[in-house]
């Protein structure tokens, strides 16, 4: 079973920042003076940064150092003491931001600790505790074979990438035995509207906005129109909505806090999709370069057909990001992703059915019909790679096949077998010869079973002595 993710909650109320880490059972709550302007500043800061990256087509030496200053910065800011070492302990395992909704538009991901981001060095993924109700029941399963929609869309004709990079995912995805990938151009919203309930996932390449004044005006650049965030929440109902967008658009997952006097109200795409019942949704916080996004995409669903979990595959892409175009690479620092990040969506492309377990060494002593036990080692091109306990019944290897596809293999004497020099090939099972063994005398009846038996052929007898007077008279 896969182990669930560490949960880091935030909340923050009256000048103090509340911070909890989960593992398992028990939570370890940890306060902090909660400084709401430095944490704001600092975090437009870091934002200015990546926005200067970008319009450099990459991140200089200089803008590097300036963000792992501010990342730092709000590290300390944010993450008690003890919540740090904590969190250290639980490198390698899935972590869920669980976030107050004021304190959604800060770029966790970023944080640096003084090692690394935690983007880079964590599986990461959002969750949002807000006062908004729901407008959607149940999340939606998994199919199978899971249906997924690659939606292009370039009515700017301004994004020459985008038809290579659904091409791509599609192939990739198509690849996967239980996933079939459609992909379609220059549609408008009402297709959208009509289609996107009948797929499990949707992927969206090309422009989106974040309307600052105005968030539920942000949306998808679509063919004659805008997919706006308003729309997407009135979808809520009915049939459920997909289990995954990825929404491969700038700002696509930028927003401010999710606060304001009307509950009802939505900030932006991301907090649309969740309402409306979208249980995973990933994004950008900001403007993006074209070819980084399309090598995020790909890889990201390239890891999620091998079987990893939503935030190892985030993690995974970062990282390919990185080797392809160095930290300096725009792709790695922009993704968002909210949902839990230990859920695997899809089951590995290559996975085999299991095989059984052998069986332990205690099981093949406790089995009557075993005659002898042989220790197999398995090798492969000369190295080694496993040694199991096989029973033998007369003689010949019962349990396993010595040559399995891994290569040829060698039988080492054991206490119950012949020695090796007994050993003879015939084929792809090794046959010993019979193990000696002492012949034993069959046991004697005992006195009292003896004494019995000549009573009962007394008596037989006397019977008989009967039957024979009575037929002379």
């Amino acid at each position: 079973m896969t182990a669930g993710p560490v949960r880091l909650s935030f909340s923050a109320f009256g000048g103090r920042l509340q911070c909890a880490v989960g593992q398992d059972t028990l939570s370890h709550k940890a306060y902090l003076p909660f400084d709401e302007a430095r944490v704001m500043a600092a975090s437009r800061e870091l934002v200015a940064v990546l926005t200067r990256g970008n319009r450099a087509r990459t991140l200089t030496a200089q803008c590097l150092h300036e963000l792992r200053g501010y990342g730092e910065e709000l590290y300390r800011a944010l993450i008690p003491e003890a919540v740090r070492e904590e969190l250290g302990d639980a490198e390698g395992r899935p972590v869920l931001l669980d976030l107050d909704e004021s304190l959604v538009a800060v770029p966790w991901e970023l944080l640096h600790d003084g090692r690394g981001f935690l983007c880079r060095r964590y599986d990461l993924g959002r969750s949002v505790s807000t006062p908004q109700p729901r407008r959607a029941q149940g999340a939606r399963r998994m199919g199978r074979p899971a249906r997924m929609l690659v939606l292009c869309s370039d009515p700017r004709k301004d994004l020459p990438g985008v038809a290579e990079e659904g091409q791509a995912i599609a192939t990739e995805m198509d690849a996967h035995p239980d996933v079939m990938a459609r992909v379609v151009a220059g549609k408008d919203v009402e297709f959208v509207r009509r289609v996107v309930k009948d797929y499990d996932i949707v992927h969206f390449a090309g422009h989106a906005d974040y309307e600052r004044a105005d968030p539920e005006a942000s949306g998808w650049h679509l063919e004659g129109g805008k997919l706006t965030a308003r729309d997407v929440a009135a979808l809520a109902g009915g049939r459920p909505m997909p289990l995954l967008v990825f929404s491969n658009a700038c700002a696509s997952s930028h927003e401010a806090a999710w606060t304001a006097d009307d509950p009802g109200r939505v900030f932006g795409l991301a907090n649309a999709f969740l309402l409306s019942g979208v249980k995973f949704y990933l994004g950008t916080q900001w403007e993006i370069v074209d070819a980084h996004s399309q090598s995020f995409a790909r890889a990201f669903y390239a890891e999620l057909a091998r079987g990893r979990g939503m935030g190892a595959a985030v993690r995974r892409a970062r990282e390919s990001v990185i080797v392809a175009e160095g930290e300096g690479g725009l792709g790695w620092a922009s993704y968002v992703l909210y949902g839990d990040p230990a859920y695997v969506a899809l089951g590995a492309a290559d996975a085999r059915v299991s095989q059984p377990a052998l069986p332990t060494p205690a099981d093949l002593v406790a089995r009557e019909s075993i005659r002898g036990v042989v220790k197999v080692r398995l090798s492969k091109r000369g190295d080694v790679t496993g040694e199991v306990l096989a029973p033998t019944r007369g003689g010949v290897i019962t349990q396993i096949s010595v040559d399995d596809g891994t290569g040829p293999a060698e039988v080492v004497s054991d206490a119950l077998a012949a020695p090796p020099s007994a050993i003879k090939r015939t084929g792809p099972t090794d046959v010993l010869p019979e193990v000696p063994r002492r012949p034993v005398s069959p046991p004697r009846p005992s006195s009292s079973l003896a004494l019995g038996i000549w009573i009962s052929i007394a008596i037989i007898l006397a019977a008989l002595a009967t039957i024979v007077v009575t037929l002379s008279r």
